[in-house]
């Protein structure tokens, strides 16, 4: 279902890449625009690019579980 989620980003052409990942860091789903290269979801945090990127934690009972993270 995760996968399914980020896929809907298609619509949105400004969406290079998009990933949600763990506490630790490990990549739960991704989703990269065909038309663009491919993006790891350590590259959307650690490269650093012109592209902004949005993250936004995920939290359940105070304890954050991972992040959503968008690459435009």
């Amino acid at each position: 279902m995760a996968r399914e989620t980020l896929a809907a980003l298609r619509v949105k052409q400004n969406v290079a890449a998009a990933a949600i990942v763990d506490a630790a860091g490990a990549t739960f789903a991704r989703y990269e625009a065909p038309e663009r290269a491919p993006v790891s979801a350590a590259e959307l945090v650690t490269t650093h690019s012109e592209d902004p990127v949005l993250s936004e934690p995920i939290v359940m009972a105070g304890e954050t579980l991972g992040w959503v993270l968008i690459r435009a």
